[in-house]
């Protein structure tokens, strides 16, 4: 009976040995899992804060990126204001000029015109003195002959 007990004790050992070492591996596995969840859910948690972090340097470029385009937008109005400013500008310069011109040119006509207008009244006065300056010495000359008419037919 003793062997028999023996043999049950050592069968007894063998399977303990056997359990414990199948429970040894059991628990390796499952802290190997539990390591592996845990590992994950770390990587999760890392993986989430990456993300926000992400997300809110988005919105923080994305908030940088409106204002400078709203202060590029600004500036561009400010700009297009300024040249509209400096067109206008540069406009009422060159109606200005061409008003300026226009005047000179009109008085450089007006001055011609009056000019040859005069040029012209001397020349007609010139011929008026001419005609009447032969009028006179027809006149003259006629009065001349009627007094020596008159003297023939007085001597006749």
């Amino acid at each position: 009976m003793e062997g028999k007990r023996d043999a049950d004790v050592e069968a007894f050992e063998r399977e303990k040995g056997e359990l414990q070492k199948r429970q040894q591996e059991e628990l390796e596995r499952l802290r190997a899992t539990l390591g592996d969840s845990v590992d994950k859910q770390k990587l999760l948690k890392d993986l989430d804060d990456k993300k926000a972090e992400f997300q809110a340097a988005m919105e923080q470029q994305e908030q940088e990126l409106q204002r400078k385009l709203a202060a590029h937008s600004s500036g561009l109005d400010a700009k297009v204001s300024q040249l509209e400013e400096e067109e206008r500008r540069s406009l009422e310069q060159r109606k200005s000029e061409l008003k300026a011109r226009m005047e000179k040119e009109l008085q450089e006509v007006q001055e011609r015109e009056r000019s040859r207008v005069e040029a012209a009244e001397r020349a007609l006065r010139d011929e008026l003195e001419a005609s009447l300056s032969l009028k006179r010495s027809l006149m003259e000359r006629e009065e001349q002959l009627m007094e020596e008419q008159q003297r023939e037919r007085r001597e006749r």
